[in-house]
């Protein structure tokens, strides 16, 4: 018999909400690699991870990694200098605050 505590709830719900948040930066900081692809491997291997987690965790974890994901992407973009659609006005003042630190570097 499976009896939680709420407290204990709790504490594995911001356990998977922290993973979920580090995992959401992972994609984000790296380049090519996408929320997306990652929700769809949990979503495909959900039929096994249900045996041993519940659905709320699931949850939890792709809702707290995509809001990460969309935090930390404009810095790939900013730095490596090939922003996306949507982050194009967003990067600019980036491109030019990195463009006077390396004219700075230069003198």
């Amino acid at each position: 018999m499976n009896i939680y505590h709420f407290g204990d709830r709790i504490f594995d719900i911001l356990a998977v909400c922290l993973i979920g948040v580090l995992c959401g930066a992972v994609t984000g900081i790296i380049p090519g690699v996408h929320v997306n692809t990652v929700g769809a491997f949990i979503f495909a291997s959900s039929a096994y991870l249900l045996n041993f987690v519940s659905a709320d965790f699931l949850a939890v974890f792709l809702i707290s990694m995509s809001i990460s994901h969309s935090m930390i992407n404009f810095i790939p973009s900013m730095f490596l200098g090939v922003p996306e659609e949507g982050t194009v006005l967003s990067v600019l003042p980036g491109h030019y605050f990195r463009s006077s630190w390396v004219e700075v570097g230069k003198q």
